[in-house]
């Protein structure tokens, strides 16, 4: 595998997602970007590269900040399809709340840019470090590795939200450096699992930690609301029928675990 080639091309798609982000910050744009940093992140940590000196920090930043930006994006479309009508009267005040928290979030986020490129200082220090290339073996040892973390959580009898965020993060990380690689199977050799249950799994995860930061931002709102009044009690019903979506959700991500 040629790690700086790869590199540099999935800068580049950083680089092109970057410049169509800072125009509008549309939802979907910001998606489309953090997926490129993700991808970015799974090559950094095959090369070794992992601690915080050695990354890519001004490029981490403003991954974070959009990604602020994009947890109250993506509320108010989840906000707009309440169907009962007892949520719907609230929903003008908290879309409006949401508004403005995601206007505020852009501020900060155009403020930590300061050039045209400006994580290309960054960049060149990481070529630098980069092994020219990368045995299969090493790079199938690091698949293998991140397959142990999904096989040690299959032995719990329950799984908590952080367990499964770390879940979510190294089946990507198999995914993104299997892709990279030639006539791979994706499939760790130590393992019987499916490319097809691979996949369904990571999105499965992902709807999941989508319905964690969304009960996150409603449970924090919710405290804001005045006390023994009847919108917090509409609130409080609104927040428990997430919170039991979210555990139907993690019940069948255990079951795929135990299946596997």
């Amino acid at each position: 595998m040629k790690m700086v080639k790869s590199f540099k091309k999935k800068y580049n798609n950083i680089e092109e997602t970057f410049r169509i982000v800072i125009k509008h910050f549309d939802a979907g744009n910001i998606h489309k970007f953090r997926l490129e940093v993700k991808k970015l992140n799974s090559l950094l940590r095959l090369a070794g590269i992992v601690h915080k000196h050695s990354r890519l920090l001004a490029l981490h930043k403003f991954y974070k900040a959009v990604g602020i930006i994009r947890s109250p994006q993506l509320q108010q479309q989840r906000i707009v399809l309440l169907k009962r009508e007892r949520y719907k009267i609230l929903s003008k005040s908290y879309l409006k709340y949401l508004k403005q928290a995601i206007a505020d979030e852009k501020v900060k986020a155009v403020n930590l840019i300061k050039r045209k490129k400006p994580f290309g200082k960054e960049v060149k220090k990481i070529v630098d470090r980069l092994p020219e290339r990368l045995k299969r073996t090493s790079i199938q040892t690091f698949i293998d590795q991140k397959m142990g973390i999904h096989t040690r959580l299959l032995k719990l009898n329950s799984i908590s939200d952080e367990s499964l965020h770390v879940a979510r993060k190294s089946l990507k990380d198999m995914v993104y450096i299997s892709s990279e690689v030639k006539e791979s199977s994706l499939i760790p050799s130590s393992s019987s699992v499916s490319k097809k249950t691979i996949h369904a799994t990571t999105k499965l995860l992902g709807e999941f930690h989508d319905k964690c930061v969304s009960l996150d931002l409603l449970q924090a709102h919710v405290k804001l609301q005045p006390i023994n009044t009847e919108e917090r009690k509409i609130w409080h019903d609104l927040e428990n029928e997430w919170w039991e979506e979210k555990e139907r959700d993690r019940v069948k991500i255990h079951a795929i675990f135990k299946r596997s």
